[in-house]
């Protein structure tokens, strides 16, 4: 902390204190009104004149503080007094010297502080005008400027009572009165105050310096017209008044009027005049000017008025309540109808009585009141709900605000809100989340009920295809054969994609990241599209740009459903043309890690109007009403699409014209993965001569560009007629094409029978020839045996379709794979034959999992139930329980236990393997806790089937 400065004039400084006659003195109204109005004014608990002696300072005048005085040590304004200008502390905790001063660490805890320096006459610094707040504050210039003001004013009342100690000294001693006079010119003519003797006549006879200051005017100007003159005319009699009185012998402490300034403006000015002595013909007056306070009053005033309004027309209840009297001491048109009571009725209440016994958390009203008030005193602002109680018994649900006002009486405003309504709502919230939670429940059980039904006969669509798959088949057959499994595959992401919708609206649905091929990814995926392409006469087409990387990483059943939807939806809304999926890179610019793929897929369709381009990606919306009932169709799949494009980091968007197609483009981030070891050599394909044939431009541009990629050398022609005359001249010109591919579905001339006229011609004879077709008819196949056609792809062809074709166009042997790790189904053939116990009440089904586990050299029980099931566990030793869930008479959670309770008291544990069609969350746990050991969900995959028997079998099994 740091002490105040001694002075330079002190003593001095002292001298005029003391001349004062000041000190020790009692309050007076004069001094008071000055704190009082300043405190109101500024907002600020404490306001002091303050007289700064030898080792104290004493207050004149004291505002909200229970104190007369303090050691000047401790005081601010010994330190405000040091420099004759305006001393602010915003923070008086911030500033080192204050910080540790006691008036900061304890009462009356000051926070700000700022003081304007009194001056006496002869300039010596008395004191200060000072605000102190507990609480720090920023102290603007508009503020500095009135508390300027505040402090002249109170420094020309100090010097007011020099001058009268004065003129009382007169009256003792003539030697007196000479030195007096000396001293009263002194102060007439430097006073901040008016001072005048005027006559009876109606003129100024003698004026100092602050009229002409104060109005305006020169002196000669003032002295020679009437002083009445400069009086506002509306307080022209008022004034002759005054001086009729004056002139009766009666005395005037205070008297106010306005004086017009030589600028027009207006000049408020309160004079104080003692009586006229008799025999005199003067009057001897002293005027204040009052401006700014009326100035200031005026605001106050102002603002006591809003202040007002604001409280008569709160939205809610506001109430104030006296803690002293402990009632209510105003309230607002709202309070009163709240409680349905008169004003004077209303404030002979107190908390208690507007309040029930006890609140609905059951404890006492009276004493919850006290705990809440209590804790506003303390300065806390509280919120909380309560209830009330009108004059007609009834409660009201409300919230109250309690904040506790400044003063100096312990007074808190209670701001009332009735939330009836807001109660009303959230019971019907509540019941509204109820039945959505209802609705949502009966949801997940419909699509687990429908889950099981479609998964069920998927499951022996898919295992068979598997099994037959299994088998010496044809290209042909086997061809067909994989593309009814990818179909099949296919449709069960979408059966799952389905369930996995409420998982999309709930947010809980995450991707994968698993490393996968590109480019065979999109070839499996459009050639399981290709049938419904081709149904429609529409050609289908795919191209991955050369640049791009082939191995990613990303959830790829995402991508085929997005996939899938934009292409099926463009076979459905297109009646002729083209479909075509590009994949380009993309701008890379989403500031989240990995590069960005850009997916489009353009249709020759119908398109879409331009005021339904928004709609189509919105629940259950389509470009047209009229298109469910044409083409069919929920108005949910772009939706999903829309969703699992934003899990992506990406967007999507459609660009389309009516009548002339659409083009749907969505981006997505794909991490690039470590490439496989290639097991392939395009060296040998390096400049062999090729020829495709064509008449679709897109899909001979595709074919071609990938060829070249591959180091050939590709000659394109748009029909038959073309690539027979191109393989003549280049046969001629030495340059014979060793391969050619060409379509079937071409006009004039088709594949077929372009191939027959090069049979027919000898030089041309040797072509090896690749055909694309989009059918699968047996005359076909026929065809294009007797015509030595080398390989018969089915459009769009994959690229290691196209490549495998190559090679064996052109003899090349496939490299050999490099030896790799024994597969799941190697390890659960060789663990030898496991008897084992299928509880399966579906025929197909039972066929599949027979197949599947004879084919690996196993002996199975059937059970068509969980009772036949049980039996067969007590009548047989089964090295391993294959257990469906859904089973009629008893399912399979209840047969595993009533298993797991036939083996207590034994040393006997089956493995148990849930099967189920199930596929919605806690299926997996609730299988688990029934006491099974693994879980297989339908359609039931070879490799997932040996993976749970080989997890569930004994080490040493394996």
């Amino acid at each position: 902390m740091q002490p105040p400065p001694e002075l330079p004039n002190e003593a001095q400084r002292i001298l005029a204190l003391h001349e004062l006659q000041i000190l020790d003195t009692p309050p007076e109204e004069r001094f008071d009104r000055f704190t009082r109005l300043a405190s109101e004014f500024f907002g600020v608990p404490i306001v002091l004149v303050s007289l700064v002696d030898t080792a104290r300072q004493w207050f004149k005048s004291c505002y909200g503080l229970d104190a007369t005085e303090t050691g000047r040590d401790i005081s601010f304004c010994g330190h405000a007094i040091e420099r004759d200008e305006l001393f602010v502390v915003e923070s008086a905790l911030d500033d080192p010297r204050f910080a540790k001063n006691p008036l900061v660490t304890g009462e009356p805890h000051i926070r700000f502080y700022a003081g304007q320096p009194l001056r006496a006459t002869d300039g010596s610094l008395l004191g200060t005008f000072c605000l102190i707040d507990r609480q720090p504050r920023e102290f603007n210039d508009r503020e500095r400027q009135f508390l300027q003001d505040f402090g002249r004013i109170v420094e020309t009342e100090l010097n007011s009572l020099q001058l009268s100690e004065l003129n009382r000294q007169l009256a003792e001693s003539e030697a007196e009165r000479r030195k007096t006079s000396e001293q009263r010119d002194h102060l007439f003519h430097n006073s901040l105050d008016l001072l005048c003797v005027a006559g009876l006549d109606g003129y100024f006879r003698n004026i100092n310096p602050m009229f002409s200051k104060t109005l305006g005017y020169t002196d000669e100007e003032i002295l020679a017209t009437p002083f009445i003159e400069f009086v506002h005319p509306d307080d022209r009699e008022t004034t002759m008044a005054v001086v009729s009185q004056l002139s009766e012998g009666s005395d005037l402490v205070r008297f106010e009027n306005r004086y017009i300034c030589k600028d027009g403006s207006l000049r408020w000015l309160e004079w104080s005049c003692p009586a006229i002595a008799e025999g005199e013909e003067s009057i001897y007056a002293i005027a204040r000017d009052v401006t700014t306070e009326k100035a200031y009053e005026q605001v106050i005033q102002e603002s006591e008025t809003h202040v007002k309004l604001l409280f008569d027309h709160a939205p809610e209840a506001i109430l104030m309540f006296d803690l002293e009297d402990a009632k209510f001491v105003d309230a607002n048109q709202n309070a009163l109808d709240l409680f349905q009571l008169d004003r004077d009725s209303l404030l002979q209440c107190s908390p208690v009585e507007l309040s029930p016994p006890t609140q609905p958390n059951g404890r006492s009203s009276a004493e919850m009141a006290e705990e809440v008030i209590n804790s506003a005193m303390a300065g806390n602002v509280s919120v909380f709900e309560w209830v009330h109680l009108r004059s007609d018994d009834q409660t009201v649900p409300c919230e109250v605000r309690l904040v506790p006002l400044p003063g100096e009486r312990p007074t808190v405003r209670a701001s009332i809100t009735d939330i009836t309504w807001r109660r009303d709502a959230e019971t019907q919230m509540r019941e509204a989340k109820e039945a959505a939670e209802a609705a949502n429940r009966a949801k997940s059980d419909f699509l687990a009920n429908m889950s099981h039904e479609i998964r069920t006969p998927m499951n022996a669509v898919i295992g068979m295809t598997e099994m037959v798959l299994d088998t010496d088949l044809t290209a042909n057959q086997r061809d067909y054969l994989q593309t009814v499994h990818e179909s099949a595959e296919s449709l069960m992401t979408i059966i799952n994609e389905i369930l996995d919708f409420s998982k999309i609206e709930s947010g809980k649905l995450t991707l994968e990241k698993i490393p996968f091929s590109l480019r065979d990814f999109v070839g499996n995926t459009m050639k399981s599209l290709a049938l419904r392409a081709h149904s429609s006469n529409l050609e289908l087409a795919w191209r991955v740009q050369p640049d791009l990387p082939d191995r990613i990483v990303g959830d790829a059943t995402r991508l085929r459903q997005i996939i899938v939807n934009l292409v099926g939806n463009a076979i459905k809304f297109t009646r002729q043309g083209e479909i075509v999926l590009d994949v380009s890179a993309g701008s890379d610019d989403t500031g989240h890690p990995g590069s960005e793929l850009l997916f489009a897929v353009k249709d020759t369709g119908i398109g879409i109007p331009p005021d339904r381009l928004d709609a189509v990606f919105q629940e259950f919306q389509q470009a047209d009403t009229s298109t469910t009932r044409r083409f069919g169709g929920t108005g949910l799949g772009l939706a999903i699409c829309s969703r699992l494009v934003e899990l992506m980091h990406g967007r999507i968007w459609v660009e389309s014209q009516v009548g002339e197609g659409s083009t749907f483009s969505f981006s997505g981030l794909f991490e690039t993965a470590q490439p496989l070891s290639p097991d392939h050599n395009l060296d040998e394909l390096q400049d062999v001569r090729v020829m495709v044939v064509d008449d679709n431009a897109t899909a001979r541009q595709f074919m071609s560009e990938l060829l070249r990629t591959w180091g050939m050398q590709v000659a394109e022609a748009a029909s038959g007629t073309s690539a027979l005359d191109h393989l003549q001249r280049a046969t001629a010109d030495s340059q014979t094409v060793q391969i050619m591919v060409t379509d079937l579905e071409m006009p004039e001339m088709d594949g077929l029978e372009l191939t027959r006229e090069i049979r027919q011609r000898t030089a041309l004879r040797e072509t090896n020839i690749l055909l694309l077709t989009s059918g699968t008819r047996k005359s076909i196949t026929r065809s294009c045996e007797a015509l030595k056609i080398t390989r018969n792809l089915l459009k769009p062809a994959k690229h290691s379709e196209i490549l495998d074709a190559f090679r064996l166009a052109l003899d090349i042997q496939c490299p050999s794979k490099p030896a790799v790790e024994a597969s799941s189904q190697d390890l659960i053939t060789s663990v030898g034959e496991l008897n084992v116990l299928l509880a399966e009440d579906g025929i197909a089904n039972q066929k599949l999992a027979v197949g599947l586990l004879g084919r690996w050299g196993h002996r199975v029980t059937v059970a068509n139930n969980g009772h036949e099931a049980v039996e067969a566990f007590s009548r047989d030793e089964f090295d391993l329980v294959l257990m469906d869930v859904q089973m009629p008479e008893l399912d399979g959670l209840e047969a595993t236990r009533e298993i797991r309770r036939r083996e207590q008291g034994t040393d006997r544990h089956v493995p148990i393997i849930a099967m189920t069609a199930h596929a919605m969350p806690g299926d997996r746990e609730e299988c688990l806790e029934s006491g099974m050991d693994g879980y297989v969900s339908k359609p039931i995959r070879r490799d997932e089937l040996c993976d749970a028997l080989l997890g569930c079998l004994p080490q040493d099994a394996t």
